[in-house]
């Protein structure tokens, strides 16, 4: 493992806690990937900066006060991950806490690929749910 690669993933959570998305955003390559588990609004596959961003910027709007402490840190080559509680007040007031864990692909000292794995029933208490589409010929 690369500490510089497991500092960078930590910081990016650090600057998430401080409201600091540009300066998560600054960590990833232009062509990252996120992929994001279940099927709240969230949900799904992203690719490049910007839908990337789009993305973590609605996560930040449902958890505006959100707190990310690493509880422990796995690596590989090129590869680490950082299992984690988040924290934030839910728009009902209450406290919302979820255990997950993000897995960050490196290229140098940029994320390429991040994948999230966590509670998306609990998520899914923040965000409504996606919206089924219309099947053509169906009412």
């Amino acid at each position: 493992m690369s500490q510089r690669q497991m500092d960078i993933l930590r910081q990016g959570f650090d600057d998430m806690s401080r409201g600091n998305l540009e300066a998560v955003v600054d960590t990833w390559a232009d062509d990252i990937t996120f992929v994001f588990p279940g099927t709240t609004r969230l949900s799904g596959f992203y690719q490049g900066k910007e839908e990337v961003e789009r993305c973590v910027w609605t996560l930040m709007q449902l958890m505006p006060d959100i707190s990310i402490q690493v509880i422990n840190t796995m690596d590989g080559p090129d590869m680490v991950a950082a299992e984690w509680i988040k924290r934030s007040t839910a728009p009902d007031g209450t406290v919302f806490e979820n255990r997950g864990i993000t897995i960050a692909q490196f290229r140098d000292d940029k994320v390429v690929v991040m994948r999230d794995y966590l509670d998306t029933e609990k998520l899914a208490l923040l965000t409504p749910p996606k919206k089924q589409r219309a099947v053509a010929g169906r009412n």
